[in-house]
């Protein structure tokens, strides 16, 4: 019984050891944002993680849409500056993507934003 209990225990602790990386690195693998300013102008960016690349548009006003890897790029940094989670508040994620694109948040019409994350959560709301 002791045995038993001993190799129990080195099989779950192997797994929970294993599975805690995967666990902790989730990451973005569909990401959606439409901004549509009062004035007109409209932020895009699509961004679909692909079994060998990466699908990705990034439009902005006042500069010329790219896509491919120099979207990837684009986005990514947005990324790496707006923390992003399934269960982050929705007011702060807002708030942290219109001060990255220095934008007044009395100044946006109509605000979207879709995420998938590679742990199949997801995040939607629009304004």
């Amino acid at each position: 019984m002791k045995k038993h209990f001993v190799i129990s225990f080195a099989v779950f602790s192997f797994l929970l050891l294993f599975s805690l990386p995967v666990l902790a690195n989730v990451s973005i693998v569909d990401f959606e944002l439409e901004i549509e300013l009062k004035d007109g102008q409209k932020y895009d960016l699509e961004y679909e993680v692909k079994p060998q690349y990466v699908v990705a548009k990034y439009r902005v006003p006042n500069k010329e849409t790219i896509y491919g890897a120099q979207a990837q790029a684009a986005i990514e940094a947005l990324f790496q500056e707006v923390p992003m989670s399934a269960d982050a508040s929705k007011r702060d994620l807002k708030n942290s993507i219109l001060n990255y694109f220095s934008i007044n948040n009395r100044d946006v019409k109509d605000f979207e934003i879709d995420i998938e994350f590679s742990d199949e959560t997801k995040l939607e709301f629009e304004r």
